[in-house]
């Protein structure tokens, strides 16, 4: 049985490979990936807030720009690569009735709150979401880690044991 140390930096791994191709693949112009690790970026979501997201490209819900939606709370998420103010701005111009959240594809994105003074109900630390912020929800709530790592496992196929770079 791991110790939880090694179950995070187990899970640690699996983001950082996570992180490492989509930012070589959308450096090519190869963003499909984006796309593909909604639905897994959304049961990670669902373990660790314990909320009821869908993935509207597949239900097909009417919120332009949004990707998860939680819609008996109404809160949305667009999952991005794309980490500037104009792309969060046009997003939240667009979707005034649903509160939004924001999971960024890049742990190092780091943005002011005064960018979006235009935007009161949005929240920086709160509503911008990364795999940083996946890993101390799981630190939160250690119960967790077992059933995130399972899904990792199960989803992803990485070629190399995220626990053989402690060992070098």
């Amino acid at each position: 049985m791991l110790s939880f140390e090694q179950k995070i930096k187990d899970i640690i791994g699996y983001f950082a490979w996570i992180e490492s191709v989509v930012y070589f693949q959308n450096s090519f112009s190869f963003t499909d990936i984006n796309i593909s690790i909604e639905t897994l970026i959304m049961k990670l979501l669902n373990i660790l807030e314990i909320e009821n997201y869908e993935n509207c490209n597949i239900h097909r819900v009417n919120y332009p720009t949004i990707d998860l939606i939680d819609g008996k709370r109404e809160i949305g998420i667009q999952i991005t690569s794309e980490k500037t103010a104009t792309k969060i701005k046009e997003t939240l111009s667009k979707n005034p009735k649903v509160k939004l959240k924001f999971f960024i594809l890049d742990s190092k994105y780091n943005p002011r709150q005064i960018t979006y003074k235009d935007f009161p109900g949005f929240k920086v630390k709160k509503d911008i979401l990364n795999f940083k912020y996946l890993v101390n929800q799981i630190r939160i709530k250690e119960e967790n880690a077992d059933e995130v790592l399972k899904l990792l496992r199960q989803n992803i196929i990485i070629p190399i044991n995220p626990d053989t770079f402690s060992k070098i």
